[in-house]
């Protein structure tokens, strides 16, 4: 790949406390031809999309999490930047997704387990 096809890569943050789901949507999406940064927790959720709020077009965030939850860490990526497209991941039904978050939309839901080619449907609705 060449540097200018390199920097036309869309970014997408993975914020999940399961490190091998982590690591293997990882490499899903790396496949795909995402770049992505990682993050294990809500708190350093919201230090890599400081880090690297320049390039991030998408969150995908989990819901159940140590230290600050999805829920939190959505708010507090709200606050930064109230345009920030968010999928959540969660094994919760979507009615509970959607009611939690009825102040401040989510861009999608994705129950897990999910298919590959869901998500990637998802992504591309979303970034183009």
């Amino acid at each position: 790949m060449t540097e200018l096809d390199e920097s036309l890569k869309k970014t997408i943050l993975i914020v999940d406390d399961d490190e091998a789901l982590r690591d293997i949507l990882k490499m899903m999406l790396e496949y795909l031809g995402y770049d992505i940064v990682t993050a294990l927790d809500g708190l350093d959720c919201l230090e890599m999309y400081e880090k690297h709020r320049a390039k991030i077009e998408l969150v995908l965030l989990d819901m159940t999490m140590p230290s600050m939850d999805g829920e939190e860490a959505f708010i507090e990526l709200h606050k930064i930047n109230p345009d920030i497209k968010v999928i959540i991941t969660t094994g919760c039904k979507e009615e509970v997704v959607k009611e939690k978050f009825k102040e401040f939309p989510i861009s999608g839901f994705v129950h897990k387990p999910f298919k590959m080619e869901f998500l990637d449907e998802q992504i591309s609705a979303l970034l183009g």
